[in-house]
């Protein structure tokens, strides 16, 4: 294990800002994918609240509203 963790930290290390999001974004799509929907949904509300936990209460409540304001397309993808 202590090799191949090596030979990932040179990759990465060696990756570029585009490469490095690319990979972030696999990563994560494959670990969601291996989770449950109890566990999808509580990394959902884990990462919602980290995101907001900086806010204002005034910025949480712009959010909230643009959020309700916003055309919802459910089962649709850009």
């Amino acid at each position: 294990m202590g090799l191949l963790r090596s030979v990932v930290d040179t990759v990465i290390a060696n990756m570029t800002p585009e490469e490095r999001v690319e990979a972030i974004r696999e990563v994560a799509e494959r670990a969601i994918n291996l989770m449950s929907a109890e566990e999808q949904h509580d990394l959902a509300l884990h990462i919602v609240t980290e995101l907001l936990g900086p806010m204002s209460a005034e910025q949480r409540q712009t959010l909230a509203r643009d959020i309700l304001a916003a055309p919802v397309a459910v089962g649709q993808e850009d």
